[in-house]
């Protein structure tokens, strides 16, 4: 069962920040969540709401999100951290352009040093793009409802990450016929427990590290 820290290791430290995720790098977590967003000047942000202090984040220069939030980092800043033996799950958040996902895909390939990593969005669209943009990519859908299944598994990707509910034994063992991994969102429920699945995506990280260790 692979351990993914839902934006950091949340419980710890503030969410989707490079305290976060060194935390959770320290704690030894499998991947750590991530949300990618886009400032008006193409920025790569990691921030999970469309707004700061009542703007969008897409009408904020980067230098007016950091006047407004200093603890928000750039996708380079967090490519950049020591990962050792944590990988990525890097979500993309809607963008205005679903070719500003190139802009992100660049951000990554520029890096030295990259983690193993899954990309991916709730967002069909911008899996669609990423696929097409390169075939060879380790691609994630996220899955918030079951009208979007089909079109997810169209595009073939090697994980679904499915809000916990929507998961059942039947479901994951049809997926992994299909050779899809399966993880759930967001599991913070120390008595969770589903049969097959591959992935608990959770704010409660030590608590899931520590239950696998014993398990």
């Amino acid at each position: 069962m692979k351990i993914i820290a839902h934006r950091g290791a949340s419980m710890e430290a503030l969410e989707n920040t490079l305290p976060a995720f060194e935390r959770a790098i320290e704690l030894g977590t499998d991947y750590i969540e991530c949300d990618i967003r886009l400032t008006k000047d193409k920025v790569p942000i990691v921030f999970h709401d469309d707004k700061e202090s009542e703007t969008l984040i897409c009408e904020l220069t980067f230098k007016e999100v950091k006047n407004r939030n200093e603890n928000i980092p750039t996708f380079e800043e967090l490519l950049n951290l020591e990962f050792e033996k944590t990988g990525l799950m890097i979500e993309i958040k809607k963008t205005k352009h679903p070719s500003d996902v190139k802009i992100i895909y660049d951000a990554l390939k520029s890096c030295d040093s990259l983690p193993h990593f899954f990309i991916g969005s709730i967002e069909v669209n911008l899996v669609a793009y990423l696929k097409k943009l390169d075939s060879e990519l380790p691609l994630i859908g996220i899955v918030e409802s079951e009208k979007q299944l089909d079109a997810f598994l169209e595009l073939q990707p090697q994980v679904l990450a499915f809000h916990h509910p929507l998961l059942n034994p039947k479901r994951i063992a049809i997926l992994h016929a299909k050779k899809i991994e399966v993880w759930g969102w967001t599991i913070d429920d120390p008595s969770f427990h589903m049969e097959g699945l591959d992935g608990i995506i959770t704010n409660n990280v030590a608590h899931f590290l520590q239950t696998r260790s014993h398990g």
